[in-house]
């Protein structure tokens, strides 16, 4: 992290400082931003800070890992939630799908919207699928998944694949 340029803090959902390896929201200040002044704002990203030396030598934080926007998180009882990285890694691993997205539409349910390749196996995949997300998610959520031609974009013209309406 640049921190000759920019303040970067990472706090939990209290807005207190969270301690290396632990996932918070991330705050920036920008130093330099003469014409507008950015001060504490919240990026709406969730990351994990570490406090360890670079191996290239040089001194101030590292980042381990982006862990997506705050909306983008799956929300389950308990207080636990589901980066979305756990479901890119998922999908990868089943054949035949072209692009995905997953939405939580409340705490119990969760659909799985798939556009699909040429060597596509619709039977396969819906067990497939419904079987990794029950691992990581638990028995108790309802996985429905279901085959699209084309998966919305966002205005931006980004793929959010994972959603939160929660």
């Amino acid at each position: 992290m640049n921190m000759d340029q920019v303040v970067i803090e990472f706090v939990d959902e209290n807005g207190v400082n969270v301690k290396a390896g632990q996932r918070g929201r991330v705050i920036i200040t920008n130093l330099h931003s003469f014409a507008m002044p950015i001060i504490r704002y919240d990026l709406g990203d969730f990351a994990i800070p570490i406090y360890e030396e670079c191996r290239c030598g040089r001194g101030g934080y590292l980042m381990k890992a982006v862990e997506g926007r705050c909306d983008d998180f799956i929300r389950l009882s308990g207080d636990r939630s589901v980066a979305p990285p756990v479901f890119h890694t998922t999908m990868k691993s089943v054949p035949g799908i072209s692009e995905f997205q997953v939405v939580q539409e409340n705490e119990d349910e969760i659909i799985v919207y798939i556009a699909k390749l040429d060597d596509f196996n619709d039977e396969k995949v819906f067990v497939e699928v419904e079987k990794e997300f029950k691992k990581i998610l638990g028995n108790t959520l309802t996985v429905t998944t279901k085959i699209v031609n084309k998966i919305e974009r966002e205005k931006s013209g980004k793929l959010r694949s994972v959603v939160s309406k929660i």
